[in-house]
């Protein structure tokens, strides 16, 4: 990605710059040039922009569920940023998009705090015609393919006014839940929250029928931004009944509420980073797993036992 490029890079010749102070003024500034052309060529290397949004919507999305630590009830909440361009769409974590997609690296620490909820990024109609989900199950990131077909909605007579915009409901059934949504004919798109899509306006409230699971519409605003293409030749590609088969395997697992790192045979890579309001994660970083002043990617990241939730997964099958 290219945050972690130019972050990690100018790192890295950090101790090159030091010793430039033995060097001519000439040679200086062609050493100095030379880097900065070589991290520039890196990071474009790295990134490419897929499409460009019309709009953003950003929904709240809850999760009923317990703390692995003492089994108590809580309602997990994050947003959820989506992009809608002219040809794909693409979604993450809000403070995600707010760092690496509109550049604001003061959210970093959020960023990281909100890696906890474990949601993915997803690309809408990309390739045409697909639906592409990057997903994080320690220690590999996995990068899933699947047709970007429509649910089967069965359209009701209910109306309601969701945030000003008169909606009307459908249903579905889709990867083992039941959904209910409402959706507005006002915004004239067939995009949604996750992966729920293909009604004739935007979904702008979503809820499965045992209310583990909510999304409801926060804003909506006209905003142009690049839509990033991460790619990291480590991904791992796979099919996605196989991924789902194996992540609901793994993070399903009553082990998992009380270690999330339970199945793994090594733990080599991993780094800990802990925050003064008690929230600690763990980080795989391949490269260079002690150096402190890394930029650490929330695709890379679990939290630490004493944080984990139970995980309640958006796909049953």
């Amino acid at each position: 990605m290219e945050i972690n490029l130019i972050r990690c890079g100018w790192l890295r010749i950090l101790p090159l710059l030091c010793q430039l102070k033995k060097t001519s003024r000439t040679m200086k500034k062609i050493i100095v040039t030379m880097m900065a052309l070589a991290l520039t060529i890196g990071a474009q290397a790295q990134t490419e922009t897929i499409d460009t949004s019309k709009f953003v919507v950003t929904y709240d999305y809850a999760v009923q569920t317990k703390m692995g630590k003492d089994d108590r009830e809580i309602v997990d909440s994050c947003c959820v940023a989506l992009m809608v361009g002219t040809r794909h769409t693409m979604q993450m974590e809000y403070y995600q998009y707010v760092c690496q997609c509109l550049g604001d690296r003061s959210v970093e620490i959020e960023m990281i705090r909100n890696s906890i909820h474990l949601y993915p990024t997803i690309y809408g109609n990309y390739p045409d015609g697909k639906m592409t989900t990057r997903e994080f199950l320690a220690p590999r990131l996995y990068v899933i393919e699947e047709p970007m077909n429509a649910q089967q909605w069965t359209l009701t007579d209910d109306t309601l006014t969701v945030m000003g915009y008169a909606c009307k409901t459908a249903t579905c059934k889709y990867a083992g839940r039941s959904w209910t949504v409402c959706y507005t004919e006002d915004v004239p798109s067939t995009a949604g929250p996750w992966k729920l899509h293909g009604l004739p306006g935007l979904i702008v409230r979503a809820t499965d029928n045992q209310g583990i699971h909510t999304f409801c519409l926060r804003s909506l605003e006209q905003k142009a931004v690049a839509m990033p293409l991460f790619n990291d030749p480590k991904d791992m590609h796979e099919k996605r009944d196989k991924f789902i088969k194996e992540r609901n395997k793994l993070r399903c697992n009553s082990r998992y509420a009380k270690d999330p790192t339970y199945y793994l045979s090594s733990k080599r890579g991993m780094v800990g980073i802990s925050y003064n309001d008690g929230t600690s994660f763990l980080f795989w970083d391949e490269e260079d797993s002690t150096d402190a002043n890394n930029f650490y990617d929330p695709m890379r990241s679990i939290p630490k036992a004493e944080n984990v939730r139970y995980y309640q997964p958006l796909e049953l099958e």
